[in-house]
């Protein structure tokens, strides 16, 4: 599988032997050693526990699954619709399946939701039947989330 590990750097995964944390030079976050199967070395501006995300078995997507990622802008919920390639699944726990898209795989933090190929959206910890529901929800939450932070 190929994943971008760093800025403009993809690596094939299937080609790694080692990953090991180095020293890191900032507080930005650490750094990583990669080490391939030719014995080739690459130093990358992630630590270990940053790299570990990309790790876990990969798992074709089915036909029909999609991924819906939300934000919400300046007050106003913008969504953006992806196909689903594949599933990561961390094997940390019973789920979820992480989706892996033609943009990667969602960053920390992102909000998203996976709408199955019958139109229902599944997100962090709820069902909807429908992704006009799901996106109404979203937007209900960020409002709300306003008015608290305005009061």
């Amino acid at each position: 599988m190929l994943i971008e590990i760093d800025t403009n750097v993809i690596i094939n995964t299937n080609q790694i032997q080692t990953v090991e944390e180095l020293p890191s030079v900032s507080t930005r976050g650490g750094r990583s050693r990669v080490t391939f199967a030719d014995g080739r070395t690459l130093v990358v501006s992630r630590g270990v526990a940053a790299l570990s995300k990309f790790t876990g078995v990969i798992l074709p997507a089915p036909p029909g699954y999609q991924a819906i990622r939300a934000v919400d802008e300046e007050g106003e919920p913008f969504f953006a619709t992806t196909t689903v390639l594949a599933f990561r699944y961390d094997g940390l726990d019973a789920g979820p399946l992480f989706p892996i898209t033609d943009e990667g795989q969602f960053s920390d933090g992102t909000i998203w939701g996976l709408i199955r190929p019958d139109g229902t959206v599944t997100d962090y910890d709820r069902e909807h039947d429908s992704v006009e529901i799901y996106k109404r929800r979203f937007a209900e939450e960020c409002a709300e989330l306003r008015r608290k932070a305005a009061a």
